[in-house]
């Protein structure tokens, strides 16, 4: 990871749980701030999750616009935007949010600035307004359990 990324601005070798497995967090962007929380969260702008034991990646956190999905969505994306470019209504819930999986990993963005609103038939929650907070990238086989709603 740090021959793509470069050195990484802080480290963090932890566990969200102590059941949890241990990770090792490369972070950017930290502004003088540890890669994540004592829970494990991401505290810099962008995280690399690796798993301690293998150094795979199992989870990349983003709040950097300079990322972007395949289809252009990047943080900072408008709702409707996002909606249009993906061709699919952002879902409300535990967070507003588009989710695209794939075999061996999933795509997360996370809305925020909205206003829930509800749809009846059927029923379901849409945000109306916010944009995208961030990105998140992960592992279908390895999950440090450090964001919830996400990787829960």
């Amino acid at each position: 990871m740090v021959a793509f990324a470069g050195k990484p601005d802080a480290e963090r070798r932890g566990r969200s749980t102590p059941s949890d497995p241990l990770f090792d967090a490369l972070g950017y962007g930290c502004h003088g701030k540890p890669a994540t929380y004592t829970g494990g969260g991401p505290a810099c702008e962008t995280v690399y999750y690796l798993d301690a034991r293998s150094g795979e990646l199992e989870l990349f956190y983003t709040a950097d616009r300079r990322f972007s999905s395949p289809s252009g969505v990047h943080v900072g994306t408008t709702t409707s935007i996002a909606e249009a470019l993906m061709h699919r209504l952002v879902i409300g819930g535990c967070f507003d949010g588009l989710t695209v999986s794939t075999t061996s990993g999933f795509l997360v963005m996370w809305f925020e600035g909205g206003k829930d609103r509800i749809h009846h038939h059927p029923y379901y929650l849409y945000p109306v307004g916010g944009h995208v907070a961030f990105i998140v990238v992960h592992s279908n086989r390895l999950n440090p359990a450090v964001l919830d709603c996400i990787d829960s």
